[in-house]
């Protein structure tokens, strides 16, 4: 899900205010009553798009749940408080030796799912040009789907690159960066251990091989 804005400028008909109203891109649309609204982008291009995160539906809107939820980040501004227990919460899975690598693994190919889209489609157009086809669909409804798992900020924290809430998220952020590349490292060590062990029982058998055939070739048996 997408939050509801417009494409393109315009003018609409606001049944609210029961007249004509001009919009610009990138505004937000409003339903019958005046409120804000999302709506599902299925295998479209979401380009320009914010997406509703995971963590900002857990509780019901105006309810008592959401007033202490302190993964809820799509109001106007986010209280210090319940920042600093969003960063906390990000960080305490990655205290726990043996879970904290599990954890980075999984939000490394989280964020991997996410990205490996985008260049899938970018090598698609390398090669065909911009066309849209079933592919380009089937990364967009991948994308579309992990975009879902990203953090999202409060309108103060995203007006600029600078303040409490954004520090706090950066912090939370290179915190788990630092498990996912372990995690990262360790399946390429396997790989490679498990590559090597390949090659040296490969190398051993040629070995073998090549000295039983060089010593019927060039010794001799003593009578």
């Amino acid at each position: 899900m997408v939050y509801a804005k417009w494409d393109e400028d315009g003018v609409h008909f606001d049944k609210t205010l029961g007249r004509e109203v001009r919009h610009q891109k990138g505004e937000w649309k409003t339903d019958d009553s005046g409120q804000y609204y999302t709506e599902t982008v299925g295998n479209n291009q979401t380009y320009g798009k914010e997406f509703v995160a995971y963590s900002d539906i857990l509780s019901k809107e105006d309810s008592w749940a959401n007033n202490i939820d302190f993964f809820d980040s799509d109001d106007k501004k986010k209280s210090v408080a319940g920042t600093i227990v969003k960063t906390a919460a990000g960080i305490l899975p990655y205290l726990f030796p043996g879970f904290r690598e599990v954890w980075g693994g999984i939000t490394a190919a989280v964020a991997l799912s996410s990205v490996l889209p985008t260049f899938a489609k970018m090598a698609e157009g390398v090669v065909i040009g911009d066309k849209e086809t079933g592919f380009t669909k089937a990364m967009n409804s991948i994308e579309n789907y992990f975009n879902k798992f990203d953090e999202s900020h409060s309108d103060a924290g995203k007006s600029s690159m600078i303040n409490f809430e954004t520090i706090m998220g950066t912090i939370s952020d290179v915190y788990g960066q630092l498990y996912q590349m372990r995690a990262a490292a360790s399946l390429s060590n396997l790989y490679t251990k498990q590559f090597t062990k390949a090659q040296e029982k490969s190398y051993k058998a040629f070995a073998d091989k090549f000295s039983i055939e060089w010593a019927k070739a060039h010794v001799s048996n003593p009578k």
